[in-house]
């Protein structure tokens, strides 16, 4: 509802809503028939309202596990492929050039920066960047980038390192090739499997990262759920419906282990040495 001084939140059940609009609906339609409004009349009408049945039950606040729980879920995906797509694409960028100016000043106080970041645990990074910038949607993303853009750039540096000096790269550049040529057309494809791996692995390691902080409480949202929120506000009630805890729990199992392997078929899919060596079988 709005406010002058804003929108205010209201939260309801959604099945005593449905079960009281229905009602509602059986005694306007007795009024205009001039029908007689008592008890009897009452307990008819709500005889004749169909129960809504849950697949695993609500939680303490009458919201349904199993809808929120994989809106959650989304939520989560929806975060992590946000915020693994701009890492990856700083990680590229940045990666693939210092790799081609290893050993230099700048390739130094480039490596000294990520040494910083990549010193410390992403969760404590997290905690500092969402304690001064705030825990909304938004703020959350950027402190996933700022504090997860070294290990793709690390990861990137490294790959081009170990291909930039094949015969490949060398014939392309004794033809006059320029480095963003030998970057981006001869080195990437070569390690373009190994790039695709990382970024599938960062998803996972995004979401239990969002799902730690959310669990630790400090990112809450209140108009809006998500998997470590869900863990954190349902403990309490975990003894009368177990499935409040056990789904979300078993869901980001299940994503973990699930994207790990993707990321190895990916890897396998995408690898030219893995290419060539099962053609050649």
């Amino acid at each position: 509802t709005y406010t002058p001084s804003g929108i205010n939140l209201v939260t309801y059940n959604a099945y005593a809503f449905y079960k009281a609009a229905t009602l509602l609906s059986f005694v306007n339609n007795a009024i205009s028939k001039g029908q007689t409004i008592d008890n009897a009349f009452i307990d008819n009408a709500l005889s004749k309202i169909p129960e809504l049945h849950t697949l695993l039950g609500t939680t303490h606040l009458g919201a349904d596990i199993w809808t929120t729980t994989w809106y959650a879920t989304w939520k989560a995906i929806w975060i992590a492929l946000v915020a693994a797509i701009v890492q990856t694409f700083i990680g590229v960028s940045i990666g693939a050039f210092l790799g081609f100016h290893a050993g230099k000043k700048i390739d130094t106080i480039a490596m000294r920066i990520i040494d910083i970041f990549l010193s410390l645990p992403d969760l404590i990074w997290l905690l500092l960047f969402t304690t001064i910038f705030g825990a909304t949607q938004s703020a959350l993303i950027g402190a996933l980038i700022i504090t997860g853009w070294a290990y793709p750039v690390s990861a990137t540096r490294m790959f081009v390192i170990t291909v930039k000096d094949e015969e490949y790269i060398i014939a392309a550049k004794s033809v006059g090739a320029n480095t963003s040529r030998q970057v981006f057309v001869h080195a990437l494809p070569a390690v373009l499997g190994k790039i695709a791996t990382n970024f599938v692995r960062r998803i996972p390691s995004i979401i239990l990262s969002v799902a730690s902080l959310a669990f630790l409480g400090f990112f809450k949202e209140k108009s809006d759920i998500n998997l470590g929120q869900m863990l954190i506000e349902n403990t309490p009630y975990a003894a009368q419906n177990p499935w409040t805890l056990v789904l979300p729990a078993t869901i980001l199992l299940i994503l973990s282990l699930s994207l790990h392997f993707i990321a190895m078929g990916v890897h396998d899919a995408l690898d030219p040495k893995v290419i060539v060596r099962g053609k050649r079988k």
